[in-house]
């Protein structure tokens, strides 16, 4: 009675987003019987929601211990195990949870996100399908369905699965964010900003609708559109395809201007195809700017984002002036600083992009190294000293190879 008095009390503080709470029910029932399987589980899902996977992952390994047979252990163990993207081994286990016990979606639902992680699309698509074959109304397989076929750009379909999904759920508020990133992947951002706010009016602090919302009102832009369509393109593909695709316009961009150098009609091709690759670097916080200056945009903006748009618009417009002295006085000094301007825009971008902790650390230290480098580059210039050859040398290099490393962790 005591044990039952402690889960019923839990789930209805998960159920209420109070995972702190309900950790604290879990731990106590846990003090009192330490093998109890249903606590464990929940408390695994509590330290997944407050995104302590490193946690989790031992809580779910005890519970193999205790119950190596039962599929709900495996089930949730998959859970965590995605979570922390081994996905190999989450399929593993899931595949075990299934083949104990065909007949829960859930489980279905778990494998289908794991090959979504992976930008599986077609085997996502196949598993959610299994999912609803067994419960239809699977909301979990319904939204990984539309999800899939948008990426495969099956729109028709997608739009379909899209009506099921809000006829299931109407007042769920993750349903209306996935359908509103569908609506804004298929290029209709008038419609994903109504379903991105029905999801902020049931869920206030949902991140993935708040960043939605933000493309949303960015995508009302002709420009920011058809380089946000490109991403999502790009995005479909895996790694390797992915680094193709950017090696090959790094290419084709180093032979037009190759080609444009003995054909000076097509100069002008080659700078705005250079132009277009450097904005899809900084359209991001370029277009947060924006909207740091509107009265209404500056409200959806996080401290971290408007931070950023304010050091990328500072580092545009010294590129901006400096270039504008430049042309007037034609001094080496305003054309360096120009240059500085214009390329550190590029891993201050990045910098307060950054999620992870070994993002924001590799980025921070990328940042100050060129700043550094390139101030004492400028100084150099001032005091007419020779070794500002050397200085700008290693941070145009540094500032090439920024964004290979910077492709790298993005792809990842």
């Amino acid at each position: 009675m005591i044990a039952n008095s402690h889960l019923q009390r839990a789930e209805v503080l998960i159920e209420q987003g109070r995972y702190d709470m309900a950790e604290k029910e879990l731990r106590n029932l846990l003090g009192q019987e330490p093998q109890n399987t249903v606590a464990m589980r929940m408390l695994a899902n509590c330290l997944l929601q407050t995104n302590r996977q490193a946690e989790a992952v031992q809580i779910t390994q005890t519970l193999l211990t205790i119950e190596p047979d039962e599929p709900y252990n495996l089930y949730i163990h998959a859970i965590v195990l995605s979570e922390l993207e081994k996905y190999k081994e989450a399929e593993s286990f899931i595949r075990q949870a299934i083949e104990m016990y065909p007949h829960e979606a859930d489980f279905f639902h778990v494998l289908s996100i794991i090959f979504l992680n992976q930008k599986r699309w077609q085997d996502a698509l196949q598993y959610a399908d299994e999912g609803l074959n067994i419960d239809p109304n699977h909301l979990g397989c319904l939204n990984i369905r539309t999800t899939a076929l948008t990426k495969l750009n099956r729109k028709q379909e997608a739009l379909a699965t899209i009506e099921d999904v809000l006829e299931q759920d109407p007042d769920n508020a993750w349903s209306h964010a996935n359908v509103g990133w569908a609506k804004l992947e298929q290029g209709n951002p008038q419609a994903a900003k109504i379903h991105f706010a029905e999801a902020l009016r049931l869920n206030p602090t949902m991140e993935i609708a708040r960043s939605g919302m933000l493309e949303a009102l960015k995508a009302q832009n002709f420009l920011y559109r058809i380089f946000l369509q490109f991403f999502f393109w790009l995005n479909r593909h895996q790694g390797k395809t992915q680094w193709g695709i950017i090696i090959g316009i790094y290419i084709l961009n180093r032979i037009l201007n190759k080609v444009s150098d003995q054909y000076p009609f097509l100069r002008p091709v080659a700078v705005l195809v250079t132009f277009l690759i450097y904005l899809t670097w900084i359209i991001n916080p370029l277009f947060n700017l924006f909207l740091r200056l509107d009265k209404y945009g500056k409200h959806i903006l996080t401290d971290k984002e408007k931070e950023g748009a304010n050091w990328v618009g500072t580092s545009l417009g010294i590129a901006v002036l400096s270039l504008v002295g430049w042309f007037i006085s034609d001094e080496l000094l305003l054309l360096a600083l120009t240059i500085f301007g214009a390329t550190m825009v590029l891993p201050l971008s990045r910098f307060f992009d950054a999620v992870t902790p070994r993002e924001i650390r590799i980025y921070k230290l990328y940042t100050i190294g060129l700043s550094v480098i390139g101030f004492i580059t400028l100084i150099g210039i001032v005091l007419n000293q020779s070794w500002i050859e050397t200085t700008g040398t290693i941070y145009l290099i540094g500032i090439f190879l920024f964004g290979w490393i910077a492709n790298s962790m993005i792809i990842k």
